[in-house]
């Protein structure tokens, strides 16, 4: 699966909000299942679902790459998710 398909399938703003708690490889999927799970309410399915592409994307080591491209998104709703992006970006020490 591509990045953007796997990007889609997490979410944008949950990544860039999660984004330490998927690349942590102390928490096994089942404990970031059930962060999400107690503070979003998403459904146990759709939790396990984003955990798994997220994780996916650390695997692949794309996670640099994801965050630049949710950095370099221009739609007005995705804003605060976009700067969060920049800040995380900023610091690991990468430019957007």
């Amino acid at each position: 699966m591509d990045l953007a398909r796997l990007l889609k399938s997490v979410g944008q703003r949950t990544f860039v909000t999660y984004y330490r708690e998927f690349g942590d490889s102390t928490l096994g999927n089942s404990d970031v299942a059930d962060i999400l799970l107690k503070r979003e309410g998403f459904t146990e399915k759709a939790c396990r679902s984003k955990t798994t592409h997220a994780r996916d994307i650390f695997g692949q080591g794309l996670e640099v790459a994801a965050l630049k491209a949710i950095a370099a998104s221009t739609r007005a709703d995705n804003q605060v998710t976009a700067n969060a992006a920049r800040e995380l970006l900023h610091q690991q020490g990468i430019g957007a």
